[in-house]
């Protein structure tokens, strides 16, 4: 599968995921994992939450960095400031979460 390079070629290869029959390999349906990438996206706009201590902000921004360009360990733990924005409930509707993730700018 080619990399995504921009913003519209996501936008199609999420259509097409969302028009489509699909499986997934993984512990959560396609609407989980449309609702953490809208979530992260949207967090990626508004900042890091309050729960972040001082420590935190001043790791996080080289570390995403490496875990994002470099390296993306499997079972990275959700922080608990941002868990309840990012963890997917298990009734998330597919729709829905496609279009939150199209609105995302």
């Amino acid at each position: 599968m080619p990399k995504i390079k921009t913003l519209t070629q996501l936008q199609k290869r999420l259509a097409k995921i969302a028009e489509s029959p699909h499986e997934t390999t993984g512990r959560w349906t396609a609407a989980q994992i449309f609702y953490h990438l809208a979530a992260a996206f949207e967090g990626s706009v508004e900042g890091l939450p309050p729960g972040y201590n001082v420590v935190a902000r001043t790791l996080v921004a080289p570390v995403r960095w490496i875990l994002t360009r470099v390296w993306f360990p499997a079972g990275i733990p959700i922080p608990a400031a941002i868990a309840d924005k990012v963890a997917p409930p298990p009734e998330a509707d597919l729709e829905e979460q496609y279009q939150r993730l199209l609105a995302v700018r």
